[in-house]
């Protein structure tokens, strides 16, 4: 098994596995909701289940996807429920910048010093979630596009 795991803070986050993929999965309507909103966003279709699990160690989400090119996103229930709306989005859009982007952690700041990508390794603090994200939204949208 190849694994790519990096403590992300609260984003737990991606892992490649050589082993068959389990049966696919239906999402659950919760999360199906951001993943609507993320392929409205970029006009796309995403088949990657997303669902509640328990990730412990404070980790929210993380996206693993088998060699067979199965992907799926598991998200931590009690922190999904510690987050706000913008964090949740930005926790499901990091997690489907990975399985559906193929997208790498990107730690880097902008000169506002504003995260510079969702795909930073850890959640925007509510601070930056109203300094940044929101007011911000497109560029963090256009931003995450591969």
């Amino acid at each position: 098994m190849i694994l790519f795991l990096t403590s992300c803070g609260e984003i737990k986050d991606f892992l490649v596995k050589d082993s068959p993929p389990p049966p696919p999965k239906a999402s659950d309507p919760i999360l199906r909701e951001y993943v609507n909103r993320f392929e409205d966003l970029y006009g796309i279709r995403v088949n990657v289940p997303i669902n509640f699990s328990e990730l412990g160690l404070n980790h929210a989400g993380v996206c693993t996807q088998w060699a067979s090119g199965y992907a799926e996103i598991e998200v931590d229930e009690t922190e999904w429920h510690k987050f706000n709306l913008d964090q949740r989005e930005q926790l499901i859009f990091h997690e489907l910048g990975h399985c559906v982007f193929s997208r790498q952690h990107d730690n880097g700041t902008l000169p506002d010093t504003c995260p510079k990508s969702i795909m930073r390794s850890f959640m925007f603090n509510s601070f930056e979630i109203y300094k940044c994200y929101k007011p911000m939204h497109n560029y963090y949208v256009d931003e995450l596009k591969p």
